[in-house]
């Protein structure tokens, strides 16, 4: 039986080339490509493959992943359950990425003024941050302690949930390739892991951490200093949505974390950072 060399694309890996036997019809499933876009990219769609047959497909044609009819379907039970959850989640992801592209149509490219204002959003507003914290510590001492946890419970978020665990042990997502579903590129960013997001995770864990702690007025402007950051990094390609979305339940749960050690936190850091800046006559 002739085999030939069918190109299947699963992002975030690179493209692989399988040698498949020839013989019998095919069909498109999406379980062993759950995590895939660019879909303009395979030449066949599922109910094109259904029509052809192994040897009707010629060297390089893109298809997502095939399995030959003639194997027994799969039984009720885990196998179908789990098929239906990729399913559901491929979908999940095209209508991410379709609200990236929106974004990105809708902010990028109109003009160089509107490009300059949300690169500037995207990339460089969160270079505030320190400073906006450093004020309000000095400004309103009373609500050192509501700041100083919520910054804790984010830092907690960022490095072990957002950093660590989720990248390392339960989903690696590359960043938007936007080459290939075709955004336009306004900022160049390393090839890093986009799930969840670094800036979400930090800003709406200061959101959440001020509103626990309640100092709504500020929890106001934090809320509306990390939505602008976070929908210029979607229009500009480096975050799909879902990335902020975890990057914002990161922080949320880094908020419980901190609340719960609270007392520790205030023990073994806010106490002796208070103590430093009298030291030195920063009251």
């Amino acid at each position: 039986m002739r085999a030939i060399r069918v190109c299947i694309e699963i992002r975030p890996y690179p493209v692989v080339e399988r040698a498949l036997p020839t013989g019998s019809h095919l069909y498109a499933l999406f379980d062993e490509a759950p995590l895939c876009y660019g879909y303009d990219r395979w030449r066949y769609t599922r109910d094109e493959v259904e029509l052809h047959s192994w040897d009707e497909l010629s060297d390089g044609d893109y298809i997502i992943a095939v399995r030959r009819t003639d194997q027994a379907p799969p039984s009720a039970g885990p196998s179908q359950f789990s098929t239906l959850c990729y399913t559901q989640l491929v979908n999940i992801l095209t209508y991410d990425q379709s609200i990236l592209l929106a974004a990105n149509s809708f902010f990028v490219g109109k003009n160089a003024v509107l490009d300059e204002i949300v690169k500037f959003c995207a990339a460089y507003l969160i270079y505030a941050l320190p400073v906006i914290l450093i004020v309000l510590w000095f400004i309103f001492p009373k609500q050192r302690k509501p700041l100083w946890i919520s910054f804790i419970g984010g830092l907690l978020a960022w490095f072990f949930i957002t950093k660590w665990i989720v990248p390392n042990l339960i989903w690696f997502r590359a960043r938007p390739d936007l080459g290939i579903i075709g955004a336009k590129e306004l900022l160049f960013h390393r090839p890093d892991y986009s799930f969840p997001s670094d800036h979400a995770t930090m800003l709406f864990a200061l959101v959440f951490g001020l509103y626990l702690f309640k100092w709504p007025k500020a929890a106001n402007w934090f809320l509306l200093y990390a939505v602008v950051i976070c929908v210029a990094r979607v229009a500009i390609g480096v975050h799909f949505p879902l990335d902020i979305l975890a990057g914002a339940i990161s922080g949320f749960i880094g908020i419980l974390i901190a609340k719960v050690f609270q007392k520790q936190i205030e023990k073994y850091t806010l106490n002796p950072v208070i103590w430093l800046t009298k030291k030195v006559g920063l009251r």
